[in-house]
């Protein structure tokens, strides 16, 4: 039931009340209470290293929401961020209820180390907005070339036999072609591991 819906019923019960009923509402004995849940959940994800450093960070991502205790929520598969990083996904439409509270964000893309986003207030209003790259440091690495959330020789070997290739997979930086830069950034994070999904 969404939010106008509630507030219908609200309506409706005060109008079908009798006067008696309605008289002893303002004097304290009866009450009615509404609770809203977030409807949509809007979050900023970006991927490190992009050419051009600004409007270029659309990709796809496995999204996964994990409460205090690391109990899986929910998740969202290949949601697709435009290239501010922006992406927005109705939970209402999705049938996905939330409360108010503390959790954990994992994201994976296929070509970028998986990160664990923890403490993250969050659904407290009917929209709530997940900024997870408020700086360079909560950027998603790049490198995972066989998505196998650690980057090490296998990684390495796959952007080679694609160099001079536009095949998106191992353009890290979306600049149009797998070329040395792709390569360099990949080697920076040699045997970085990606965060656990839980």
């Amino acid at each position: 039931m969404n939010l106008t819906q509630k507030i219908s019923i609200l309506i409706l019960a005060s109008l079908l009340l009798p006067f008696s009923t309605l008289n002893a509402q303002s004097q304290g004995e009866i009450s009615i209470s509404a609770s809203v849940s977030s409807c949509t959940a809007s979050l900023i994800i970006k991927p490190e290293k992009r050419m051009p450093r600004e409007g270029n960070f659309a990709d796809k991502y496995l999204v996964v929401f994990y409460d205090q205790l690391y109990q899986e929520i929910f998740r969202i598969d290949n949601l697709e961020t435009n290239n501010n990083g922006y992406s927005s996904i109705d939970l209402c439409s999705r049938e996905i209820s939330t409360t108010p509270g503390i959790y954990s964000i994992y994201i994976k893309s296929a070509s970028h180390l998986g990160k664990l986003f923890s403490n993250v207030q969050g659904f407290f209003n009917y929209s709530t907005e997940f900024n997870l790259a408020r700086n360079e440091n909560e950027y998603l690495l790049a490198g995972d070339a066989i998505n196998h959330n650690y980057i090490n020789g296998l990684d390495v070997n796959k952007v080679i036999n694609r160099l001079y290739t536009n095949e998106p997979r191992y353009d890290f930086n979306k600049d149009g072609i797998v070329n040395s830069l792709d390569l360099s950034n990949q080697i920076y994070n040699l045997h970085k591991r990606g965060d656990l999904n839980l």
